[in-house]
């Protein structure tokens, strides 16, 4: 290359850099690259970024960031302030489905209901809700305790049909009651 082409002329280097030599061979010349000596990415002027939140290491105050989490300038988690669940949705989350005897299937009436839940759980996205399954006492434990589990996996499943975002925040907890 010329020098009059050259970038870096006392210095060698490769054409693809303008003749700029790179250290650490991350695509990003010495003269450019904020971390010489450390490969990175031109996103973050050379430098590594080892959580990929795009704040290179050196300025991230959260290096551990979880993919795809919304992160603030030092690379650390925007904090969102829940909301607090007005009186009238709490009422809402707090029903009951009922099933009919030894079934787990949904009735028309209370996919309604569950209709107006997915609303309320996408209103308030921070919200988890613990779906409880349950069972009167006639039958098995065994056979109880799996009709309560397909119970709450029923409304949980219908729930995230109806697109309530972030449904590993339905919980599932089953229970078979025995006795009176």
């Amino acid at each position: 290359m010329p020098d009059y082409q050259d970038q870096c002329p006392t210095e060698a280097g490769t054409a693809d850099l303008g003749g700029c030599p790179d250290r650490d061979g991350d695509g990003v010349a010495d003269k450019d690259d904020a971390c010489p000596d450390e490969a990175g990415t031109a996103a973050t002027n050379g430098c590594p970024d080892s959580d990929g939140d795009g704040i290179a290491d050196k300025d991230d105050k959260c290096p551990d960031t979880p993919a795809g989490t919304e992160i603030d300038a030092d690379g650390c988690p925007v904090k969102v302030e829940p909301v607090a669940i007005d009186e009238r949705t709490s009422k809402l989350l707090q029903e009951k489905v009922r099933f009919a005897f030894g079934s787990a299937d949904l009735t028309d009436q209370f996919r309604l209901y569950l209709d107006s839940v997915a609303v309320a759980l996408n209103k308030y996205p921070e919200h988890t809700l613990y779906i409880n399954g349950h069972t009167d006492h006639v039958g098995s434990e065994q056979f109880n305790q799996k009709l309560s589990e397909q119970r709450a996996q029923a409304v949980k499943d219908y729930l995230i049909t109806k697109g309530v975002e972030n449904p590993d925040r339905l919980i599932i907890q089953a229970s078979a009651r025995q006795g009176h």
